[in-house]
Parts: C-alpha cells; sequence; structure tokens
C-alpha cells in the first residue's frame, strides 16, 4: 500500500477536541537501500525532526506536546540507531531571557561534534516582531556557544526572518534560506510567513 506521507504526531488527551486514543511517532530502520525496513520504533516528543550525529548516534529535536509551542523546546538522542532514547534535553533561552524557537523542516549545518542551529526569536526593532539567531551546539559536550543575531537593525526590518535553514556551499561558504515576512505569492495556503530571503557569509558566519 502507499505510505502515508504525513507523519503520526503524538495527540495528548482529554483534551475535547482530541481523539480518544493518541498516535505516537516512530521510526523504522533499513540498511538495504529501502527494500527493507524493521517493525516501527516509537520515539518521544511531537513535531521531532531527526538528525544524523554519525554512526549509530542520532539526536531529535522537537516538543513534547501537541500544543505548537507550548514549553521549553528539546533534545533526545540515540546512540544505538535509534533503539532507545535518552531523556529529553532541554535547550535553554538565549541569555538575555529570550525563548528559542524553530520548527519541523528547517535543515541545521552538522560538522563533526558541532551543530549550527538557526533559531527564530522576538524582536522588538522591526514591525514583524521577530529575528533568527545563529547559535552553535557541541552534541559531545552538551555545551552552547555565544548566540549571535543576523544582521544589524536595517537589515532585520528589510529581511522579516524566523526559522532558517543553513548549508555549507563547495566554496566554503555558509549559505543561510530564511522563512521571510515579505510578501510573496498572495494565494500561497499558508500563515503569514509568505516570502523566502537568503544570506551568505565567507566568514564562517561572522557577518551575513
Amino acid at each position: 500500500p502507499r505510505p502515508n506521507p504525513r507523519p503520526a504526531h503524538t495527540l495528548r488527551p482529554p483534551h475535547p477536541d482530541l481523539p480518544s486514543q493518541p498516535r505516537l511517532l516512530s521510526v523504522a530502520r533499513d540498511q538495504e537501500d529501502g527494500l527493507s525496513w524493521s517493525q516501527p520504533i516509537v520515539i518521544p516528543g511531537y513535531r521531532t525532526t531527526p538528525m544524523n550525529l554519525g554512526g549509530s548516534r542520532l539526536m531529535i529535536r522537537g516538543w513534547t506536546s501537541k500544543i505548537d509551542v507550548p514549553e521549553t523546546f528539546c533534545f533526545w538522542f540515540s546512540d544505538d540507531a535509534g533503539v532507545t532514547w535518552s531523556e529529553p534535553e532541554s535547550v535553554p533561552p538565549l541569555p538575555d531571557g529570550r525563548t528559542v524557537i524553530t520548527d519541523v523542516s528547517p535543515n541545521m549545518l552538522i560538522e563533526g561534534p558541532e551543530i549550527y542551529f538557526l533559531f527564530m526569536v522576538d524582536d522588538t526593532t522591526n514591525e514583524w516582531g521577530s529575528c533568527t539567531v545563529l547559535r552553535r551546539y557541541n552534541h559531545e559536550e552538551h555545551s552552547w556557544g555565544e548566540p549571535s543575531v543576523f544582521g544589524d537593525e536595517e537589515w532585520r526590518g528589510f529581511a522579516l526572518t524566523s526559522e532558517a535553514s543553513l548549508v555549507r556551499a563547495a566554496n566554503g561558504n555558509l549559505v543561510a534560506s530564511f522563512r521571510s515576512g515579505r510578501k510573496g505569492p498572495s494565494n500561497l495556503p499558508a500563515d503569514k510567513w509568505r516570502g523566502i530571503v537568503t544570506a551568505t557569509s565567507a566568514d564562517n558566519g561572522g557577518d551575513f
């Protein structure tokens, strides 16, 4: 049968709008290029994204309940290719107290023990009320570097960014792609975020 393209999200009763039985997130493993799959393995979290940290070490990032951003963003780790998972590790707010947010689809750059995370945070300096922050995380030491806000006030007012993805180009530059509040297709069936903007850095994220 054709697989369901939508992930199963954890739903927590007894909210009156929810079914009486929860649905669970799960993963399946394959070692034959997709020709055979293991039985599904239930994983923790809601709106989670898997990340391959090398070998059998995996990480998932996401929330712990069905509301989009009800509490602290969390990480879970597996050292046995997803068979078992750690307790959740909470992602801390920025040093100034602002809570960080990201979503299911953005791609985070992984280079050795370091992950480059791009987070949406509140920003009162522009009309859209948000901006994007780059913060490096060491998944071996479970430690965070200092956050770096994308752009000056003029840049942020032009770009109107929130969540973002990051890759490294063949020439070594970092390339970021941002979800933006700039005008996009008027009939796009989405929320207020309409446009996409990109920025590059030739100094490993010092300036975009």
